[in-house]
């Protein structure tokens, strides 16, 4: 390869897997192409999907040549992502998950910054939380240097936003991918042995709109993905020799139970108005009345929503272009 090839190749790749992705995916993938880096190569399995993603996805690759999909039966997260790391010949990888929407000159700001640190191995970002369609919650805020980072982790409070986060290929190789024991909580996993191996970093700027559903999942799914996160954080102290700690107890994201779906429309409704996104607020203390109409709890959120006004008020249009703290 002559200098200018080596000069004008691309140094980042993109790995997605899809499954029933078919609401959001051409907006996850159209953020992915308006990025200030161009001809990114982006590397999409279809996993099974059995809606219209399949389709979709076909439409968008013949529009982009360097987009390639690979069509399969559904085999999980940690098996299909390992084989598109195994396809990646760049210095930096970034997995998105098809839901998600990166945010303008993110891919360009996180290769600056690693460019700059060649001590940081793994390095994620601040995000917008949004709803399902779009509405903004608020931005949580992550721990940003190694050691803090991987504390959390190591207590099961992972400090990652998946899709947010870019890596060296190299620490991907030397980690070993995803270990496919882990159906769920893969990315605790990762991120855990991860440090083992290198250093890792948060970006206070906001560069992604994490989407989170209002649906609820079962509590088989959720017990599971907890078992399997409490077995990654033991397994981390055995390797380290730390001794045994308590794991957080709490969901993340709401059981498919009226109390579960009723307890999270109240939080998110809470973290929007404490963001000022007041009529994000109004939505999910509505959705919290339909859930339980004679809760006094929920019609005096909905009060407060109507009547005063939100502590801060937040735009989504500087969302990307600074930090949040």
């Amino acid at each position: 390869m002559s200098k200018n090839e080596a000069q004008n190749s691309p140094r980042l790749s993109v790995v997605m897997t899809v499954y029933n992705g078919e609401n959001y995916i051409e907006a996850a993938v159209q953020s992915i192409l308006s990025q200030d880096i161009s001809d990114i190569p982006i590397l999409i399995v279809n996993d099974g999907s059995t809606d219209t993603s399949g389709r979709i996805l076909a439409q968008i690759a013949k529009q982009n040549p360097h987009i390639r999909v690979f069509n399969q039966e559904n085999r999980g997260i940690p098996e299909s992502v390992n084989e598109l790391f195994g396809m990646v010949s760049t210095e930096y990888v970034t997995r998105m998950d098809a839901d998600d929407i990166s945010l303008p000159g993110r891919f360009s700001r996180q290769i600056a910054y690693l460019d700059a640190h060649p001590e940081i191995d793994v390095l994620g970002a601040h995000a917008l939380y949004i709803d399902s369609d779009g509405r903004p919650i608020y931005v949580p805020k992550l721990p940003l240097e190694h050691d803090e980072i991987d504390t959390a982790n190591l207590r099961g409070a992972c400090s990652f936003i998946q899709s947010s986060v870019m890596m060296r290929s190299a620490i991907v190789r030397r980690v070993g991918g995803y270990d496919p024991h882990y159906r769920a909580a893969q990315d605790l996993d990762f991120w855990l042995r991860a440090a083992e191996h290198g250093r890792l970093a948060n970006l206070p700027d906001v560069l992604l709109k994490y989407r989170i559903t209002q649906s609820g999942v079962s509590g088989r799914n959720v017990s599971r993905q907890a078992e399997l996160a409490a077995h990654a954080c033991r397994s981390a102290w055995r390797r380290r020799g730390l001794p045994d700690q308590p794991l957080p107890t709490t969901h993340w994201r709401p059981l498919a139970t009226k109390s579960s779906l009723y307890k999270f429309a109240l939080q998110w409704g809470w973290q929007a108005w404490n963001a000022g996104n007041q009529a994000t607020a109004r939505h999910f203390f509505r959705r919290a009345i339909r859930l339980a109409p004679f809760s006094r709890e929920a019609w005096t959120a909905l009060a407060v929503a109507m009547i005063r006004r939100s502590p801060r008020v937040m735009s989504t249009e500087g969302v990307g272009k600074g930090g949040t703290r």
